[in-house]
């Protein structure tokens, strides 16, 4: 998942704060998946997705970037794989 919330941001052809949005919920989602199986990052993937999440963060007010961190963290897995796999990000149906 968290390629495909750097790929989100990266290919953006629709306005930025929407895919940024979608990014950073996806990658939480992965955080979350990635902390209840017990699979986390190395340090070394932690810091390259953070260096391909920087633009969605620059995108987004603070506010805006961590509730969407938040709001990913907190999807069921099979809505976050429902997310990942859409062509366009929803609308503000969260």
């Amino acid at each position: 998942m968290e390629l495909l919330a750097c790929w989100s941001i990266s290919r953006a052809q629709r306005p930025l704060q929407l895919e940024a949005e979608r990014s950073l919920r996806l990658a939480g989602a992965a955080a979350a998946l990635r902390h209840n199986i017990g699979a986390p990052l190395t340090p070394a993937e932690q810091a390259k997705l953070e260096a391909s999440l920087r633009p969605a963060r620059q995108a987004l007010t603070s506010t805006v970037g961590v509730t969407a961190w938040l709001e990913g963290r907190a999807l069921p897995v099979e809505k976050a794989i429902e997310e990942a796999l859409m062509r366009e990000a929803p609308s503000s149906s969260r």
